[in-house]
């Protein structure tokens, strides 16, 4: 009788310390999660910050952009259409989508293909702030009004979302332009 009393308090206290063990390891898993939930959203903070401070930024910019700067700045560029060449102002282009084999070059009350390739256009337009937000989409940096998300919000309302893999070069892009 004795021997059996013993062993169920051996068992009893074996089975407590494991329950303490299990506890313990519960506790020490939930504080790992929280710390990880506080780590990312710590980060999306910082994000956030970022983007807001972007979108001031380019509020300002847009602001301060008169008329007088956009009419010194008549700059042309040639791409063939379907029958012949067209002379597109740089300032009044949006955004240019690849489509088919050509691409779709988007004005503020229009838009038109042209045969030239996506890349072509981009190296012609490298020097007047354009910039790559989707393997098929450049835009021009003077018609985004802000990033919403992860979109940018053009002058047209036309609202695009920035590739994944784009992400980080949009951003660096517009602190630079804005900064």
């Amino acid at each position: 009788m004795i021997l059996s009393l013993l062993a169920f308090l051996i068992i009893l206290t074996l089975w407590i310390n494991i329950t303490r063990l299990k506890h313990k390891n519960l506790r020490l898993h939930s504080e790992k999660v929280n710390l990880n939930l506080l780590t990312q959203k710590e980060s999306l903070n910082l994000e956030l910050e970022q983007t807001t401070k972007i979108n001031r930024l380019l509020r300002n910019r847009i602001s301060q952009k008169s008329d007088e700067e956009n009419k010194k700045r008549d700059l042309f560029i040639e791409l063939k259409s379907k029958k012949n060449m067209v002379k597109i102002d740089v300032n009044k282009i949006i955004f240019i989508q690849a489509e088919d084999n050509g691409s779709r070059i988007f004005q503020l009350n229009s838009n038109f293909w042209t045969g030239n390739t996506l890349k072509s256009i981009q190296s012609d337009l490298y020097e007047y702030q354009f910039i790559q937000i989707r393997r098929n989409v450049i835009v021009n940096s003077m018609h985004i009004k802000e990033i919403v998300n992860d979109s940018i919000l053009l002058s047209d309302l036309n609202e695009i979302v920035i590739g994944r893999t784009y992400k980080k070069k949009v951003r660096d892009f517009l602190s630079n332009l804005s900064g």
